[in-house]
């Protein structure tokens, strides 16, 4: 895989892209906004859930990391059915604490773009179990 790997700022971006593809059907996007990455999946237009989508942000019945905390019809310029969810929980490293002589986010975890991935592709597993 062709990945850009994460690499934490102390400034919040506007969403670059460090993986982009498709697994059976589902697009995905892998995005860094400087601080934190955030990992998007594309419900696909013959998925059982494409035309509510936007109520999977709200049930239990996808587990990424942390639970689905966004729902929209364009991720970073790319129209699709998108949910998504963030590596910016209190277990996960926060790039604002870089530029701090003391944080309570040093030592947690700081993902990597092929970790990203592989909760990807059990996201994606779990959609094709609703299918």
């Amino acid at each position: 895989m062709n990945f850009k790997e994460m690499v934490y700022s102390s400034e919040r971006t506007d969403g670059d892209i460090l993986a982009r593809g498709n697994i059976d059907g589902y697009e995905y996007l892998i995005v860094s906004y400087g601080t934190h990455p955030c990992a998007y999946v594309a419900i696909p237009e013959n998925h059982s859930r494409y035309k509510d989508y936007h109520k999977l942000e709200n049930e239990d019945t996808i587990y990424p990391h942390g639970g689905v905390t966004f729902s929209g019809s364009e991720r970073n310029n790319i129209k699709g059915h998108w949910i998504g969810w963030d590596y910016h929980h209190a277990c996960d490293f926060s790039g604002y604490s870089l530029n701090r002589t003391y944080s309570s986010f040093l030592g947690r975890k700081q993902w990597t773009t092929a970790e990203i991935y592989d909760e990807v592709c059990g996201v994606i597993e779990q959609l094709k179990q609703l299918e």
